[in-house]
């Protein structure tokens, strides 16, 4: 009789906490990945035709191009399973974690802490314990081994024990003197030299990782005199809908939906650095990932992101085996952009909370949390709907109104006019004006002489706002202080839509201005 393994390794979150660069930030997430990595090595050595549902394992896998595409988890069954054995690979996959640290690392002290600090824990069942819990479920051997070990695995990670001295932990050494030393301690890395030079994005050349503000200015290339060259996006990104979707397939045809992760991890990697920008992380339907705002060929971290949706739903239904399955499962993002020096760590933990109110709103998730802090510490936050990305091109376009002075004077007309836009909508709604009634209204705002040669911007702006806000006025969401509330309409103002626009334009404003600018 079979029996079914869940393993859980940590703590990855508290780790990438520690970093505060990209190559530390990467480091932190490559180590778990390779962790996984050996783990399932072990187990194919270990456990006679042992089959491995998740993640995809195969020997062919290209682990040199330096992103982490083994995730968290590991679910495999087995024949022969054999405690002593399972519990032997672990303490030995602990202890030789040390190998990719440089060798100064390698003493007592650091694998005794390595093998505190590492959480991989695991739980056993077989078919006999899923009929005495539930009844009514299939068998482990036909139910999808993912969703029946997964409660038990979420409960593992909360048992957390931590070293006896955490003044010796080798992560934060191996971090430390990173603006002098140049990540000296992680260049020397196992991990590092077995990056593939010409084959990867993390490296500027044999002996540096890309620096944020290199990353920034899409790698030096943007030469124009902007602001946003001076700002990087990190995105947290995952699946919505995977529980229903996997509750579709038998444990027959997981291993199809594991590896059509991994061909997805591989293609979006690519993507992501064609782009111009660094995949920290890549496993299973997770992403996480640093890049400019805009590169150098204008294109925008917000159409990336789509981009990336649409590459997974393609990959995750693309096996033969897979593409009667539905639902299809979406993708939604937390994106914070923040200023080069703004403390990489914290960016983490900001992109993690913008993708849980991506996904807290409403049942439909499969949207975008965007966060923006400049510099001076103005800052601004909008959930989008991935399904109205389209406004976001109309009103971000780099093409129309080429200077942020322009749009500033939207900004400033629309707030001073505020009551009077109010009034208008109203009318809409009402059925008292219509379309060309209200952009006659709306163009006598913008009566300046000044403004006059702007018109046609204008119009278009009048448009946009007309379409997108005025008529269909619950798509895009400025989400007010406590999320619950937010999501109950109750508590919603009468009239969010000119407050949402005038985001969308401080947005536009940012990404058109130049350095020296107030």
């Amino acid at each position: 009789m079979p029996k079914f393994v869940g393993i859980t390794i940590g703590p990855i979150f508290d780790t990438i906490m520690d970093a505060s660069t990209p190559a530390a930030l990467w480091f932190a997430s490559s180590i778990f990945s390779d962790i996984t990595r050996r783990i399932c090595i072990g187990v194919e050595k270990n456990f006679e035709n042992a089959k491995i549902y998740s993640p995809y394992y195969a020997k062919n896998i290209h682990i040199h191009d330096g992103v982490g595409k083994f995730h968290d988890r590991i679910i495999f069954s087995t024949e022969q399973y054999d405690h002593v054995k399972l519990k032997s690979l672990i303490k030995e996959v602990k202890t030789k974690t040390i190998d990719n640290f440089p060798e100064q690392f390698n003493n007592k002290n650091s694998v005794l802490f390595l093998e505190q600090y590492l959480q991989i824990h695991y739980v056993v069942l077989e078919k006999k314990d899923s009929e005495k819990k539930d009844s009514e479920k299939k068998d482990l051997e036909k139910k999808n081994c993912i969703l029946a070990l997964s409660p038990y695995l979420d409960t593992l990670e909360l048992m957390r024990t931590f070293p006896e001295d955490d003044s010796k932990n080798i992560f934060r050494r191996l971090f430390l003197g990173e603006e002098e030393a140049g990540n000296i301690y992680i260049k020397q890395s196992k991990l590092f030299t077995n990056i593939e030079s010409d084959k990867n994005q993390f490296k500027k050349n044999k002996e540096c990782i890309w620096t944020i503000s290199e990353i920034s200015s899409d790698h030096e290339k943007i030469t124009e005199k902007l602001k946003r060259k001076d700002y990087y996006a990190l995105v947290k990104a995952d699946g919505d809908g995977m529980g229903k979707f996997l509750e579709t397939l038998e444990n027959t045809i997981v291993t199809n939906f594991s590896e059509a992760c991994l061909s997805y991890d591989e293609k979006v990697s690519e993507i992501i650095a064609k782009y111009g920008g660094m995949t920290i992380y890549a496993g299973g339907d997770d992403l996480l990932f640093l890049a400019p705002v805009i590169n150098q060929k204008g294109d925008n971290i917000f159409d990336l992101c789509i981009n990336i949706r649409k590459l997974f739903q393609e990959y995750i239904i693309k096996p033969e085996s897979l593409k009667n399955s539905k639902p299809v499962p979406t993708v939604s993002f937390g994106i914070t952009i923040q200023y080069k020096k703004y403390p990489l760590y914290e960016a983490v933990k900001k992109g993690e909370e913008l993708l849980k109110l991506a996904k807290s709103c409403d049942k439909q998730k499969d949207k975008m949390a965007i966060y923006i802090q400049k510099h001076s510490g103005s800052n601004v936050t909008i959930i989008v709907p991935n399904i109205n990305n389209n406004v976001l091109k109309e009103v971000l376009n780099p093409a129309i109104a080429e200077n942020e002075k322009i749009v500033n004077s939207v900004i400033y007309t629309l707030e001073h006019f505020k009551h009077i836009i109010y009034v208008m909508n109203n009318k809409v709604h009402e059925g008292q004006m219509d379309a060309a009634a209200y952009e006659e209204a709306f163009m006598n705002l913008f009566d300046h002489l000044e403004q006059k040669v702007n018109e046609n911007y204008f119009k278009g702006i009048c448009s946009t706002y007309f379409k997108y806000f005025v008529n269909e006025n619950d798509k895009i969401i400025v989400p007010a202080d406590d999320i619950e509330s937010e999501c109950n309409p109750k508590s919603k103002e009468e009239d969010k839509s000119l407050k949402t626009f005038l985001y969308l334009l401080w947005i536009k404003k940012f990404l058109l201005e130049k350095e020296g600018d107030k």
